[in-house]
């Protein structure tokens, strides 16, 4: 990326130590650097060096420690440079339109991230090449900004873009998925990954399913590694969610069971949590339901604070679960919390204050018992459990 930009070898030095250096030592450190510099008149402008370094230092706020607010004035300050220095179909100036957009995206400044977005894509497109993998690594990243915004026929075509590329590249060589070098390897799957999500949106679940399950095959070939464990945490969790969407009940439940323990600590444990406790509920397991979704509001808490929307709906799940764990079949809810509620042992779900209730309202109860529990015999043999569905 950094070809047509002259770097002095203290420059280049410094570019080489990025991922090394506290955090909050990186912005200082810089403004050091270019103040040093700008005393040189004949480097110091117009070069896009100075652009380039700013640039340099705010990926690395974003890729090595997550600070995308701190990243962000660093980018805009980078984009300036580039298009005065460069000019704007630079493709300098495109990929960081693009960065800048992303950055927009996680503070919520849609509108502003949207202007840069379509003001890079044509260029962006016109500038790729079959081995640039900096120009797809901003296609992959304009796709995934464009299918939250919605914009899935912009996304889509994108993202089939980028995977036909990578599939030419591979015959032309010679190559299977698993042979292609593994810095293209990791954005080759990335943008299967992506185009699997924009299929569940769009409600494709049988072709987002096939996508995601070869995001699957293809990570296993790839060697061990902390960036592998976690794309195959989040390909197991976006098949979950299909597979519950399609009707495949015991399929999702037993992903969700696999990589729940493994997804503490970010924010999609307390949705998976979430998830399993609204599938259990369908299921007529209260319950255990009512577990999954102590930790769901326990997990959206941490990471989202107990004003959310979302923690809001996960307590108001579990709240309506305990109502239903304190309300007979027959008479209603029952007062008297220290009584133990007798549970209809053919389905699972009914729940009565006693023997009497239970018995007065069989005749009612019966067929809806035998369905239910016709259900959970199809899903613990390892049936769907219920039919698919697009929603």
């Amino acid at each position: 990326m950094a070809q047509e930009v002259y770097l002095q070898p203290r420059e280049e030095a410094f570019i080489a130590l990025l991922p090394s250096v506290p955090p909050v030592e990186l912005v200082p450190s810089l403004r050091f650097l270019l103040d040093n510099a700008s005393r040189v008149p004949a480097y110091f402008p117009p070069s896009p060096a100075r652009a380039y370094l700013t640039d340099r230092v705010a990926r690395t706020l974003v890729e090595y420690h997550g600070l995308i607010h701190s990243a962000a004035p660093l980018v805009k300050e980078a984009l300036a440079g580039y298009t005065e220095t460069l000019g704007e179909a630079h493709l300098l100036t495109v990929l960081t339109k693009v960065f800048l957009g992303t950055c927009l995206m996680n503070q919520r400044e849609f509108s502003e991230a949207m202007v840069l977005f379509e003001s890079a894509l044509p260029r962006l497109r016109q500038l790729r090449g079959p081995n640039d993998t900096d120009t797809l690594e901003a296609m992959l990243a304009l796709a995934t900004n464009l299918c939250f915004l919605k914009r899935f026929p912009q996304a889509q075509e994108l993202l089939r873009e980028g995977v036909e590329t990578f599939e030419a590249l591979a015959v032309r060589a010679g190559l299977t998925p698993g042979d292609i070098p593994p810095g293209q390897l990791d954005l080759w799957t990335r943008f299967h990954f992506t185009m699997g999500r924009l299929l569940r949106d769009l409600g494709f679940l049988g072709l987002a399913e096939t996508s995601l399950r070869g995001t699957l095959a293809t990570l296993e070939r790839e060697p061990s590694s902390r960036n592998k464990e976690a794309n195959v945490l989040c390909t197991s969790f976006e098949l979950a969610i299909v597979l519950r969407r399609s009707g495949q009940l015991l399929s999702a439940e037993q992903l969700y069971r696999d990589i729940l323990p493994k997804l503490q600590g970010s924010s999609n444990y307390g949705i998976a949590a979430h998830n399993l406790g609204e599938l259990l509920q369908e299921r007529g397991l209260v319950t255990e339901s009512r577990k999954y979704l102590d930790l769901a509001a326990r997990g959206h808490s941490i990471c989202f604070g107990n004003s959310d929307s979302i923690t809001h709906q996960t307590r108001r799940i579990r709240s309506d679960l305990d109502s239903r764990l304190r309300t007979c079949a027959h008479c209603g809810p029952v007062a008297d919390k220290a009584l133990v509620m007798k549970v209809c042992q053919g389905c699972k779900a009914a729940r009565y204050c006693g023997a009497a209730c239970q018995k007065l309202h069989w005749k009612a109860h019966k067929m809806e018992c035998k369905r239910i529990a016709a259900e959970n015999e199809s899903i613990a043999a390892g049936g769907d459990g219920a039919g698919p569905s697009n929603a």
